[in-house]
This record gives C-alpha cells, sequence and structure tokens, in this order.
C-alpha cells in the first residue's frame, strides 16, 4: 500500500466511494440525509484537492487503484483558544473490499502526521451514533469522545 495525495483525475473513484458513503448516512438517517448523484462537485473536489488547507490523500494498491481516502481541513478553532489549528476529518472511507487490512489506520496516521506538519495539535471528526463500527475505528486510533450532540423529535 502506497498513500499518495489525492489528483484531479482521481474524481470518479472518489465520487463513486462518497456515493456508498453516503449511502451509509441515507440508510441510517433517513429523516437527515436524502440522497444525492454527486456529493462533491468537480469543482469542489479540485478544490480540495489543490487547497492548502485540505489534506486529500488516497491509499493505493500496487496498480494505483484507489482503496480508500482521507480528506480533512486544518481549522483554526474560533472563539476557543487563540491560534490553535485542528485537523478536522470530513471524510475517511475504505472501499469494502479492502476493510480490515489496515488500510484506515495507515490514513489516519498519514493525516496525522501530515496535520502536525501545518501546525495542527488536535484531529476532530464527527460520527453518526448508528455507525457502530466506524466508532470502534476511531477508538482503536485513540479518538475519544469530546462532546455530545442530543436531539429529541417533537
Amino acid at each position: 500500500m502506497k498513500i499518495r495525495k489525492l489528483v484531479k483525475s482521481d474524481y470518479p473513484v472518489i465520487d463513486f466511494c462518497m456515493q456508498e458513503l453516503h449511502t451509509l448516512h441515507v440508510n441510517g438517517r433517513p429523516d437527515i440525509y436524502a440522497p444525492s448523484d454527486h456529493i462533491y462537485s468537480v469543482k469542489e473536489f479540485s478544490d480540495i484537492v489543490e487547497e492548502e488547507n485540505y489534506i486529500a490523500i488516497a491509499a493505493a494498491n500496487e496498480q494505483d487503484e484507489i482503496m480508500g481516502f482521507c480528506i480533512a481541513e486544518i481549522r483554526r478553532k474560533s472563539g476557543m483558544i487563540e491560534n490553535v489549528k485542528t485537523a478536522y476529518i470530513d471524510e475517511i472511507f475504505v472501499r469494502e473490499e479492502y476493510r480490515r487490512r489496515g488500510i484506515a489506520k495507515g490514513l489516519f496516521e498519514k493525516m496525522q502526521f501530515l496535520a502536525k506538519q501545518k501546525g495542527a495539535v488536535r484531529v476532530d471528526l464527527m460520527v453518526w451514533e448508528f455507525n457502530k463500527e466506524a466508532i470502534q475505528l476511531y477508538e482503536a486510533l485513540g479518538m475519544t469522545p469530546q462532546r455530545y450532540i442530543l436531539e429529541k423529535n417533537i
């Protein structure tokens, strides 16, 4: 496995993967998520892979087939301690046929390394309560709960 930067020409594969990830959310929370043809437009994806505040990486096999990817944004926390940079993971995904091979861990560790180089001191992400498999992964990677968002239908 090699981990490399995402490039514009990776869009079709990432678009396909994002459909699988989005379908998980639509099925888990149909009251919040609606089906969508494309999560990122070509322009949005191009901006992400070119923007300095993003870490956009892929795990690829020897044939350069993308097995998984991670997109994180370097953010400054407004209203909190000044000048604290955080790497916020927008997406981390491994294609189903490649799961349980350490790919997510490799992507997470590389993203964390790159985030440190950009001055980040913490990694944040949001995960839905229904996504137990992802929660287990994040806990295994050393992440801990930071806060709880609660809801009540009325």
